[in-house]
């Protein structure tokens, strides 16, 4: 039911996945259920469910932007590897970070990586504003990606200081994303980035409909960002 769900839901949306992709991805499936059960990963476990809501909405950022080859993707609020996992098996050669500053699911991460062989694969274990102040971190990939993190003007600000001039950040939304974009494009300009798309997917299943918030950093931002994450709740910038 597993593979059957997402090879007919990746399609549906005009993408293709191989039938080692697909063990793969039914592996990392049940890493997820059984780790589901030790600490709260997930309330979406069903197979066919989890096939379309978890995989294959992961699967539509590929459908708004294409890393050049071995590009580096920052997955913020990784959570239980989605989108972040799911497109490291799509895309073998990206070079993947997955930031979870909750210690238990970074800890959940770090073994399903180990269990699936997944070479360039790395846990950062701390906050995405942590990560942005980095050295090497800072404006350093390619692809930042976030998936019901926070509202825009918040998680631009978490992620925009790790994208690179020229590279984009795709903020995954539902329907209703719309009373979020005017304060999410003001957030953006602030951090050296412009609004470049909303791109809507209907998800197959009657899933409902997926919203890609897609940003393109155009300028180094200021140095004063990320902020202390109080800061960045209590006023955000939009």
């Amino acid at each position: 039911m597993f593979e059957r769900a997402l090879t007919r839901g990746a399609a549906e949306i005009g993408l293709a996945v191989s039938g080692s992709q697909i063990e793969l991805f039914r592996r990392f499936y049940e890493l997820v259920r059984i780790g589901n059960q030790k600490i709260n990963l997930t309330a979406i476990t069903g197979e066919r469910e989890a096939a379309v809501k978890h995989f294959v909405d992961s699967l539509t950022c590929l459908l708004v932007v294409d890393p050049p080859r071995g590009a580096r993707l920052a997955d913020v609020g990784s959570g239980a590897g989605f989108p972040g996992v799911v497109l490291k098996v799509a895309r073998p050669d990206l070079q993947v970070t997955l930031v979870e500053s909750v210690r238990k699911k970074a800890a959940f991460l770090e073994e399903a990586v180990r269990e699936l062989a997944l070479a360039g694969v790395r846990v950062a274990g701390l906050r995405a504003e942590e990560l942005g102040r980095k050295d090497g971190e800072r404006e350093a990939y390619e692809v930042v990606t976030a998936r019901g993190v926070a509202a825009l003007p918040v998680v631009c600000e978490y992620c925009l200081p790790l994208v690179k001039v020229g590279g984009h950040f795709v903020s995954f939304k539902g329907p209703d994303v719309g009373r979020e974009v005017d304060g999410g494009r003001r957030a953006a300009g602030r951090l050296g980035a412009e609004l470049e798309e909303l791109h809507r997917v209907t998800l197959p299943e009657g899933a409902g409909e997926r919203v890609l918030v897609v940003f393109r950093k155009v300028g180094a931002g200021p140095a004063e960002y990320p902020r202390d994450p109080s800061r960045v709740k209590r006023r955000p910038l939009g």
